[in-house]
């Protein structure tokens, strides 16, 4: 799991990431500071109501203080990445191009154990 958190955590502004079991809502690995399971949880639960309409690239959430990014593995459809961005560092549509680049260089080759 490490990999693909730590390849999350090198985007200038990002302030937490965890990845996320979408069923059970256990979270599989986190760095960063730390995230509210509760505001996770609301946000898998809206993202997979919304999935099973149609197929969603990313769910995201703006408070005053940050952009909160809920998206798909790749090759892992079952495991979600969810990210926190510092909103002040960057705008909404910089912070999803840096979870995209993360996600893209992910090799789901990689153990996620």
């Amino acid at each position: 799991m490490r990999p693909i958190l730590e390849r999350c955590m090198k985007g200038n502004s990002i302030k937490s990431v965890a990845v996320v079991d979408r069923a059970t809502g256990l979270c599989l690995g986190a760095l960063g500071s730390e995230l509210n399971p509760d505001v996770i949880w609301s946000n898998i639960q809206h993202m997979t109501t919304v999935a099973g309409r149609d197929p969603i690239q990313a769910g995201v959430v703006t408070t005053s203080t940050d952009h909160h990014l809920v998206s798909a593995m790749t090759g892992t459809p079952e495991r979600l990445i969810y990210a926190v961005f510092t909103r002040a560092d960057c705008s909404l549509g910089a912070a999803l191009a840096e979870l995209r680049i993360a996600l893209s260089q992910y090799s789901p080759s990689i153990t996620l154990a």
